[in-house]
């Protein structure tokens, strides 16, 4: 008897502790789900952006960004920042500098190293 009651009161901690269990991986799914589904929204509302860019861009540009991040790990385009690439995290020489400050505003520059699509800011050291 003593023995089967021992067995009883460690089947009904083991069943409480199962509930227990049950009822936080029922917390972590909720807050998974709200997640995913704010991450579904933030998807939806880039491509939503994405395409009003695309749309303001030409044909030409598009093409060459969507040829580049097909093979650069899906990033096309990087920010030239301080003289240096970020797609590549390399610093541009002298002649590269002496070349982009030439440049047109309209003008594609591209990272020697990574071949990626320079983009110009206030940052870029140029």
């Amino acid at each position: 008897m003593e023995r089967a009651e021992g067995l009883a009161a460690d089947v009904s901690r083991l069943e409480a502790a199962s509930a227990e269990m049950t009822a936080r991986a029922d917390a972590l799914k909720e807050v998974r789900d709200k997640a995913f589904a704010e991450l579904d929204a933030e998807v939806e509302q880039i491509g939503r952006s994405r395409a009003d860019v695309v749309a303001g861009v030409g044909d030409d540009l598009v093409a060459l960004y969507e040829k580049i991040r097909a093979s650069s790990d899906g990033i096309g385009a990087a920010v030239l920042r301080k003289r240096r690439c970020e797609g590549c995290n390399l610093e541009l020489n002298q002649g590269e500098i002496n070349r982009f400050v030439a440049a047109a505003d309209d003008e594609v520059l591209r990272c020697e190293e990574c071949r990626r699509i320079l983009v110009r800011t206030s940052e870029s050291g140029i």
